[in-house]
């Protein structure tokens, strides 16, 4: 796998486009049935490049900023110091470390038509 150390500003991982209740379209081109996560990382960034990063984000045209990498596989593991807290679809649910893997076929979803 690989590995990223520093600081970071952002650790999303996910299957599916859009991420923030659907307000950012983090993962562009992401789908929920392909068995893999999208994962990503966004070093620390000053207030310019905030300023830059986020309208992009809501549009997902924010992939090409050199401090953001975009990769996709089928675990992720994060662990921070100190500890950061750890969000899943938007509860908080513990502290770093974390690691979060894709179970192909685990679940069924059934959609009216």
């Amino acid at each position: 796998g690989r590995e990223f150390t520093g600081k970071m500003f952002l650790v999303c991982a996910g299957n599916t486009e859009y991420a923030g209740g659907g307000v950012m379209r983090l993962s562009p081109g992401a789908r929920p049935d392909d068995g893999r996560l999208n994962v990503s990382v966004v070093e620390a960034l000053s207030s310019a490049e905030a300023l830059w990063y986020f309208p992009k984000l809501r549009t997902g045209v924010h992939l090409g900023h050199p401090k953001l990498r975009y990769l996709e596989g089928m675990t992720v593991s994060v662990t921070a110091d100190p500890a950061a807290g750890v969000q899943v679809d938007g509860d908080r649910v513990g502290r770093t470390p974390a690691s979060f893997e894709v179970k192909p076929g685990a679940i069924k979803v059934l959609t009216p038509g």
